[in-house]
Parts: structure tokens; C-alpha cells; sequence
């Protein structure tokens, strides 16, 4: 009867841990998630950032040339070309990043959601192994005190 009792308990436990740890993975799935949002924003504001440091170079760039008396065609024309043309490759390097760590966030999402999943049918399989295992006990006792 002992045996039969325990085996629910430790069925009982089985689902409560699989249960919880699915809980847990749920929970770091919707940080993972937020976090990857999160990226994404912080990069599209890095590139607003970039941008108008690029554009306020090249103004500056042309303030100085003219200043100067220096007609904005030929080399001058050429200096802001190149700024303009660092500026994009910059955005791109900003954007990969971003990009790459957004990915990294939502493959973390997907492996904990997944983890998730996989520890709750442990619980259930788990509580099911116990509760037969419980069960035989039980009955090999029954048939024990009626031999």
C-alpha cells in the first residue's frame, strides 16, 4: 500500500516539475522575445542617430568648402561622395549587427519554448510511469495479503 501511495506522490511530483519548468520556459520565452523587439528598436534608433551624423558632416563639409571659396564640384564633390559612401557602409555594419543580435534572441525564444515543451511531457511521462509503477505496487501488496 506504502509503494502505491509513494508511486502517486512521485507521480504527482513528476507533473508538478514538468509543469513548473514549462512555466519557467514559457516566462524566458516572452523575456526573449522583448529582448529581440528591444534590439531591433535600439538599432533602428542607432541608424537615426548615424544618419544625422552623416548628413551633418557632409553639411559642414560644404559650409567649409564654401567658406573657403571652394566650388562644391570635382574633389569637394568627391570628399563628400566618399563621407556619404562611409556613412552607408557604416549603416549597413550597424544594421548587420542588430540583425544578428535579434536572431541570437529569437533562436534563444525558440530553444526555451521548446525546452519548455520537452520538460512538461517529461512531467506527464514521468507522472504516468509513477502512477503504474504506484499501481503495481499496490497490487502486487493486495495479492500479497490475500495469498
Amino acid at each position: 500500500m506504502s509503494g502505491m501511495i509513494g508511486g502517486m506522490a512521485g507521480a504527482a511530483g513528476s507533473y508538478n516539475k514538468g509543469k513548473v519548468e514549462h512555466d519557467i520556459a514559457k516566462f524566458n520565452t516572452r523575456i526573449y522575445a522583448a529582448n529581440k523587439e528591444a534590439v531591433k528598436a535600439k538599432t533602428q534608433y542607432e541608424l537615426l542617430l548615424h544618419s544625422r551624423d552623416v548628413r551633418r558632416t557632409i553639411g559642414t563639409q560644404q559650409a567649409m568648402f564654401a567658406a573657403a571659396g571652394v566650388e562644391t564640384s570635382d574633389t569637394p564633390l568627391a570628399i563628400m561622395a566618399e563621407t556619404a559612401g562611409m556613412g552607408a557602409e557604416k549603416a549597413r555594419l550597424l544594421q548587420y549587427r542588430g540583425d544578428v543580435e535579434a536572431a541570437e534572441w529569437q533562436n534563444k525564444a525558440l530553444m526555451s519554448r521548446f525546452q519548455g515543451k520537452v520538460a512538461f511531457k517529461a512531467g506527464q511521462m514521468g507522472a504516468i510511469s509513477g502512477a503504474f509503477g504506484g499501481a503495481a505496487s499496490g497490487g502486487e501488496s493486495a495479492y500479497s495479503m490475500f495469498k
